[in-house]
């Protein structure tokens, strides 16, 4: 959830105001991270998230090779999230078959193919929720 960090500080105030949501989040990120030993590194993908491949998105309008290889991975996962949760015509949420296959639509546009096609091979492979099926099982005693 590195690409939702921000988020945490968020009044529900501030959650209703779409035109600075961003904004709001960047700067709540960088707090965020700036406190914990080590993260600080990771600052800069973070910030680019918002960037797309094909210079459309925010904040520095960055484009291609530009936007940090994490910033493109967090974004990507940022753009899954939304999929799943709100991805539909309707706003409702999506099956995972169905959010991947809205992102494929984007390789070469929003995010490039190479970062898109990854993400489609650790779901093909098995390999997407491996990570949280192992922090959510119980210890062995």
């Amino acid at each position: 959830m590195l690409h939702d960090i921000g988020s945490i500080p968020l009044t529900d105030k501030e959650r209703k105001q779409s035109v600075t949501l961003e904004t709001k989040k960047t700067h709540y990120a960088r707090e965020i991270l700036k406190k914990v030993p080590g993260l600080d590194a990771i600052l800069p993908a973070v910030e680019g998230q918002n960037e797309r491949w094909d210079g459309s998105g925010s904040p520095e309008g960055k484009k291609g090779n530009d936007v940090p290889v994490l910033a493109r991975v967090l974004g990507l996962a940022l753009e899954l999230d939304r999929n799943l949760y709100h991805g539909s015509a309707g706003g409702e949420e999506m099956t995972i078959k169905d959010a991947l296959l809205k992102l494929r639509e984007t390789a070469d546009r929003q995010f490039d193919r190479e970062t898109v096609n990854a993400l489609l091979r650790a779901y093909r492979s098995g390999k997407l929720f491996d990570q949280e099926e192992e922090f959510f099982e119980a210890p062995v005693s």
